[in-house]
């Protein structure tokens, strides 16, 4: 049995709570388990006419026993399976683009004037174990960040503390500089 109710958990008849077939907004249903699997649909049942015989050979007489039809249920598991494995490769190369080979080039072989230029071979980047600036190279189809090689390291690490502050605060003004001019490389 169905039975509605409106927002505040007042029950209503049917023609209070349908529109042309629809449920209204706002109107909640409440239909037994019971109810439901009387709705099955038959399609997917058939019956299995299994016929008995006695030990003479002779015929026993026939039953019939009604199973559902499981090639329906496996379908129906398999697209989900896929779709969910659809949706995990999607998600997992979504931030390459829709060109997952060469997901740095844009599509069309062009920039378009309003569209983000992404990062190309050889942009400058930030490399993730070590932190010191790098060039984008590409290995194994994707782009990575390989640090540059550095001609103004220092030799070794100090223990001399005005030494380490200059160090520092070198390293630091680079840095400003570098923040302070990366909006006139960031569209080129």
């Amino acid at each position: 049995m169905t039975v509605y109710f409106d927002a505040s958990g007042r029950p209503l008849d049917e023609s209070d709570a349908l529109d042309n077939g629809v449920v209204r907004d706002g109107v909640r249903v409440r239909t037994s388990m019971m109810m439901r699997d009387a709705d099955a649909d038959d399609a997917h049942r058939r019956k299995r006419v299994t016929r008995h015989y006695d030990p003479a050979g002779r015929s026993a007489g026939t039953s019939a026993e009604e199973e559902i039809d499981d090639s329906v249920m496996r379908d129906a598991f398999q697209r989900v399976a896929d779709a969910r494995q659809e949706a995990i490769e999607r998600s997992s190369n979504a931030w390459r683009g829709r060109d997952a080979e060469r997901w740095w080039e844009p599509k069309g072989g062009h920039w378009m004037p309003n569209q983000a230029r992404g990062p190309q071979p050889g942009d400058e980047c930030m490399t993730d174990d070590t932190h010191e600036r790098g060039r984008l190279v590409v290995e194994n189809g994707d782009l990575v960040c390989r640090a540059l090689p550095r001609s103004d390291a220092p030799d070794g690490p100090t223990n001399d503390p005005a030494e380490g502050k200059r160090r520092k605060d070198e390293a630091y003004n680079a840095m400003l500089a570098d923040k302070a001019n990366a909006w006139r490389n960031s569209g080129a």
